[in-house]
């Protein structure tokens, strides 16, 4: 098992007016690609993967914490840790932290993805948008309350935990979509089966 540890880069931002602060950790990290691209137990935050003429995988993104003690907003920052292991033909981006320690502390952690346009995807993560594009492979999705968007892509869909969605010119074998809203269609083919909390 390969370990692959994010160069990270901090950075310190009052936010006036409002008394809160922010601290933001970037992060960096290119690699060769695998078969398949894990990201695993992201909560909050942004996700945009796209595929293109590459071998490899690029990805960058930045963390930010949110509250008003300084103290405890340091220590949250230090206790997350974003690593890269290369396991059975997968890269798996594992996201750690340490608990919340206050009502008013918390974070998100944005990331965009450059991957080989033939790749698949296995994703967990929470609150979030998540933005798929140009992508020929398999994609399992677990969201909780997720905005899901795909677009330019192809091969199969299982989606579960969704708030709603848009996918956009897509074709594959099966569609499995589980959201709480209604999901967008537009130039769709495939075998589609969605369910929406109300059914």
């Amino acid at each position: 098992m390969k370990v692959l540890v994010f160069l990270l880069l901090a950075l310190m931002i009052s936010i006036p007016g409002f008394g809160s602060v922010v601290e933001e950790k970037k992060f960096s990290l290119e690699e060769k690609a695998e078969d398949v691209l894990v990201i695993a137990d992201h909560q909050q935050g942004d996700i945009q993967i796209k595929g293109g003429e590459t071998d490899r995988i690029k990805l960058k993104g930045y963390l930010e914490v949110y509250g008003e003690d300084q103290a405890e907003i340091r220590q949250f920052y230090e206790g997350v840790k974003v690593e890269a292991v290369r396991e059975e033909g997968k890269i798996i981006i594992q996201i750690s932290r340490p608990a919340l320690l206050t009502p008013g502390l918390d974070h998100a952690i944005h990331l965009e993805i450059l991957v080989p346009h033939e790749i698949d995807l296995d994703i967990k993560t929470g609150s979030s948008r998540v933005e798929i594009k140009e992508i020929k492979g398999s994609i399992v999705f677990q969201g909780a309350g997720t905005i899901l968007e795909v677009k330019d892509s192809s091969g199969n869909i299982q989606a579960r935990g969704l708030k709603g969605g848009h996918i956009e010119n897509f074709s594959g074998g099966k569609i499995c979509l589980s959201s709480e809203e209604e999901v967008t269609l537009i130039e769709v083919e495939g075998e589609i089966y969605q369910e929406t909390k109300n059914e």
